[in-house]
């Protein structure tokens, strides 16, 4: 005879519901986590373009305030900018309690769903312990239908003594599975109340992306003169006369107010497009003018530009100049001597 040991096994206390509820409540937590995770994210974009919005109304303000613009135009900047930076200031507010109010939804999406692991783990050991209290009772029951025969020939007395020994060693079992399971509990509510339980995977923080300043806005010119200017990257940059080229707005209206750029479609470029060659490499900034814009201050350490010259050339100092004494002669009067010889031998 074979005895199914979970045929029929039912949980007494009937957890099925309260673990069901905890389920529930732990996928809420975690909805509510994702939720506020794509809220974080959002702040910080809603920062990085406030940012961005920053940048523009300071370059606002720093044009408004070259001396060339009107009292109103400098008001207007200035409110913008105090307007942008209220701006992102909320928006880092903002970030800030969305970083907060992430970080107690993970903790409460997780103890939720460490309440879920120590129900299940409860159910489990009642589960257990009802599964091996039934099959004690049918073990002793079927041994009491022994005791009861008669006449029992040596295979059911085999049977019998064979049942005593599952019988006992199910009663030896029981309690010790009692105990693991209460010493299991026991210990997680210990861990958890001192601080000291079981790691849990920690959702990083999405990192808050440096807004990077865009490159200014450029234009096209056409250059009558060979040009120089410093732009945020490269450096110092240098133009040919008579080419097509872009420019930021700055530089380019510094260099048309100078007089060393036209606009492409100014009736004066039409003209000196003609005179359009080959442009490498770039001229010597020594024979170039300077167009950036007014009150522009060079950063530390940029080079002044150089013209292209091959790796293996050397300079030769040859000293100062000097000057080589030469007699002038009388040419007029020599070529008057010579025309008057020819005419004699002609006549």
């Amino acid at each position: 005879m074979k005895i199914n040991p979970f045929a029929g096994a039912r949980d007494p206390d009937d957890r099925t519901a309260a673990i069901a509820a905890l389920s529930k409540a732990a996928d809420k937590a975690g909805q509510a986590t994702d939720a506020a995770r794509r809220d974080h994210q959002s702040k910080a974009t809603d920062l990085e373009l406030a940012q961005n919005r920053h940048i523009g109304a300071q370059d606002a303000w720093d044009k408004a305030y070259d001396g060339r613009a009107s009292d109103t135009a400098k008001a207007t900047a200035a409110a913008s900018l105090a307007a942008c930076a209220k701006d992102v200031a909320g928006c880092e507010h903002a970030l800030a309690r969305a970083a907060e109010n992430l970080a107690q939804l993970e903790t409460d999406a997780t103890a939720a769903g460490e309440k879920v692991i120590r129900a299940k783990t409860a159910a489990y050991i009642r589960l257990r312990r009802t599964v091996l209290s039934d099959i004690l009772d049918r073990a002793i029951g079927i041994m009491g239908e022994l005791n009861a025969e008669a006449e029992l020939d040596c295979e059911i007395d085999a049977q019998f003594r064979g049942l005593q020994v599952v019988a006992a060693g199910l009663a030896a079992e029981f309690p010790i599975n009692k105990a693991q399971g209460t010493e299991l509990l026991e210990s997680r509510a210990h861990a958890t109340e001192i601080g000291n339980a079981p790691p849990t995977v920690a959702h990083a923080k999405p990192a808050l992306v440096a807004a990077q300043p865009d490159r200014p806005a450029v234009t096209q010119v056409f250059t009558i003169r060979k040009i120089r200017w410093h732009e945020t990257g490269p450096g110092w940059r240098t133009a040919h006369a008579f080419v097509d080229i872009q420019l930021p707005v700055t530089v380019a209206e510094r260099a048309i107010e100078l007089g060393a750029a036209l606009q492409p479609t100014d009736p004066k470029a039409k003209p000196l497009r003609a005179n359009m060659q080959a442009v490498y490499p770039p001229p010597h900034s020594d024979h170039c003018e300077t167009v950036d814009p007014e009150g522009f201050i060079p950063p530390v350490g940029i080079p002044e530009p150089r013209g292209a010259t091959h790796s293996k050339f050397t300079p030769l100092d040859r000293g100062p100049a000097y000057k080589v004494p030469v007699k002038s002669a009388p040419m007029a009067a020599a070529r008057s001597d010579t025309s008057t010889k020819d005419g004699d031998e002609n006549v």
